[in-house]
């Protein structure tokens, strides 16, 4: 069955077989290279060819920046010293993002579990007669960075 509808199933491309090459022409082609490639050698160059003047080419000349790199850290060390508190909690922001790694999201999870697995045998047979309810054998345990721990009510 044939249809002309641009949403047409028969104008789906069939999936890709294994062992196939894939789709002909799709992605980058093979030894071009990336963004990544270029900026890094960029970042290896010398600083001497960049065109630096005025406040921060003394303060590189100072401090014997050689390359790129130093040249970005030192924009950046200088932009948090700038007069716009905006653009130097910024700067600052990233420079200790750098250094320290981005700080650890705390996240609280609490959990009911209805699963009966984690329970002792013990446990399920005070369960079976009645001394206990199941209900309130399993309590959740609050936990700070995303583990969820479950433990039994004594």
């Amino acid at each position: 069955m044939s249809s002309n509808h641009p949403n047409s199933l028969a104008n789906l491309i069939p999936p890709v077989q294994k062992g196939d090459p894939g789709r002909p022409g799709a992605g980058r082609p093979k030894g071009s290279k990336s963004i990544t490639d270029a900026l890094r050698k960029l970042l290896d160059a010398s600083a001497s060819k960049l065109p630096m003047k005025g406040e921060i080419a003394e303060i590189a000349k100072q401090f014997n920046v050689t390359d790129v790199r130093e040249v970005l850290a030192l924009r950046m060390i200088l932009l948090a010293f700038s007069k716009s508190p905006s653009a130097s909690l910024a700067a600052i922001k990233e420079a200790i993002d750098r250094i320290e790694g981005q700080p650890k999201q705390n996240i609280l999870i609490t959990q009911k579990v209805d699963d009966a697995t984690e329970l002792t045998e013990e446990t399920l047979h005070d369960i079976y007669e009645g001394r206990r309810d199941f209900e309130d054998v399993l309590q959740p345990t609050e936990s700070i960075g995303g583990d969820i721990a479950i433990t039994e009510k004594k």
